[in-house]
């Protein structure tokens, strides 16, 4: 079974995302707080790293460049609801 952490500050949107994700059958941490999100990832591995993008404190380009420094083999998914050209690129 897959292990995926989930962060993102919208309680609701969290909630809906890790309920679905379970739903196929996948092992789901949800996080709300992105520097207890780094904690996590200090603790354990995940497969995969859902990163909300508009966060608080850090922000998912900020979270996913400290995965890559912790060489996290985890594959990373960046999500916003606030999409620009600038942020695809």
């Amino acid at each position: 079974m897959s292990k995926i952490l989930v962060v993102d500050d919208e309680r609701l949107f969290l909630g809906i995302l890790k309920k679905e994700l379970e739903g196929k059958g996948y092992q789901v941490t949800a996080e709300l707080d992105s520097e207890k999100a780094l904690k996590i990832l200090e603790q354990e591995s995940f497969d995969i790293v859902i990163l909300d993008i508009n966060m608080p404190n850090k922000t998912g380009y900020e979270l996913l460049q400290e995965v890559r420094r912790k060489n996290c083999d985890s594959s990373v998914i960046l999500i916003t609801a606030f999409a620009s050209i600038e942020g695809a690129v």
